[in-house]
């Protein structure tokens, strides 16, 4: 088995998909050849269709049979299709899960029947007393959040939409909160969330029209991949709306012709700039473009999260280069009543002395104004105790 974790990793890296592994792993092909391993796919997007060609390539190379299901977004048939390759024999299963919640039941089968099973991309959900083999992802908070700092600072007045992937696997949710991570620490509002077009250019139609129709006023769309981007553009054209910006993950070579108005646009501002002009004209430039690849960026991030009071994940992200830190800024106003309470509780206490070193002062004149003292101590301490509620509900009524 620790041949094939290899081969997931590499089939996860060609994607810009990292791991983490302690020990070393051994090289030997011994345990891998002739074994046959299936892979459930999530869905029928391109994207995901390039893990499963590279999954097959790499095993071809290595004697290990590939066999590939698709579970058409359904966690039901995702369920199916691993039941299915553990009733064939599979020696092991590799999984894009159709939705975390599911993937849960997936795993439970795996481990019934002692077949190994892995996971790439959206993380799965686990039952008390089950576990999954391994798991590689991206970090789809940082894509969305590399691509909504971009809008950010060539479109710092505008207003975006956001066309979200599927949802339940995890991996449109991360691109949703990095994207509204970026705009909101530039001081802009949350993109507008749309219903989701599962990653399909097909249901990114009607998404589009209908943004049209109900008169949202917006400046940019997060298309959240390359189908999306061309069916919203599709529609776009059609009823002839214009000055709109398209910007989408999931890099594909259909989508290069699109690019070029903007290498152009941004080879003349440079040479405006060169030439220190006012203003340029009749520009023409004629490139040539050899061996063109889509690239990774890997930045330095830290990724965290936090609980707030109803036990949900905060997500937190800190820049490696310049240390600035995005996310949604919540306190805990269950926290501020405790604190409120035991501030209360001391007033309280203060309060009872004072009252008895009010009544002492009936017989003793001089600690009377001890007594006053205390008395203005005590209401001082009971005012302090508004303070964290007060600070908690400021807080949190700040946009997130």
């Amino acid at each position: 088995m620790k041949k094939l974790l290899v081969i997931l990793l590499a089939v996860a890296m060609l994607f810009g998909v990292t791991a983490y592994s302690q020990k070393p792993v051994a090289a030997e092909v011994d345990n891998v050849t002739g074994k046959t391993v299936y892979f459930v796919n999530a869905g029928p997007d391109d994207y995901y269709a390039q893990f499963g060609d590279a999954f097959k390539a790499i095993g071809a190379a290595v004697g290990l049979t590939v066999k590939e299901l698709n579970s058409d977004y359904n966690p039901e048939q995702e369920l199916a299709n691993v039941q299915d390759a553990i009733s064939a024999g599979a020696d092991a299963v590799a999984v894009i899960t159709a939705g975390s919640a599911g993937s849960a039941a997936s795993i439970a089968a795996a481990n019934a029947a002692g077949v190994p099973i892995f996971f790439i991309a959206g993380k799965p959900e686990l039952i008390e007393g089950t576990d999954l083999t391994g798991h590689v992802t991206d970090n789809f908070v940082m894509m969305g959040y590399m691509l909504g700092k971009w809008v950010a600072e060539n479109y710092p007045d505008a207003k975006c939409v956001n066309i979200p992937g599927f949802l339940g696997q995890g991996t449109a949710e991360g691109e949703i909160v990095g994207f509204d991570m970026a705009l909101t620490e530039a001081g802009m509002q949350p993109a507008v969330l749309t219903k989701s077009s599962e990653w399909q250019r097909t249901l990114a139609i009607p998404i589009a029209q209908d943004l049209i129709a109900s008169g949202q006023e917006f400046d940019v769309v997060f298309c959240c991949n390359e189908e999306t981007y061309f069916g919203v553009k599709q529609v776009f054209e059609e009823l002839g709306i214009t000055g709109k910006v398209l910007v989408s993950n999931n890099g594909k070579d259909d989508a290069w012709p699109d690019t070029l108005p903007r290498f152009q646009e941004q080879a003349s501002d440079e040479t405006k700039k060169a030439c220190q002009a006012d203003q340029i004209r009749e520009f023409r430039w004629s490139p040539a473009f050899a061996e063109q690849n889509w690239s990774l960026f890997l930045l330095p991030v830290w990724s965290s999260f936090y609980l707030d009071d109803d036990n949900k994940p905060q997500s937190i992200l800190v820049n490696g280069q310049s240390g600035q830190m995005s996310g949604a800024r919540r306190a805990s106003m269950k926290h501020a009543k405790k604190v409120s309470m035991y501030i209360l509780i001391a007033a309280i206490i203060i309060f009872a002395l004072t009252v008895g070193l009010g009544l002492l002062s009936l017989w003793v004149e001089e600690i009377m104004t001890l007594a006053i003292f205390g008395l203005v101590i005590s209401v001082l301490v009971g005012l302090a105790a508004i303070y964290p509620i007060a600070t908690v509900w400021s807080i949190n009524r700040q946009p997130k």
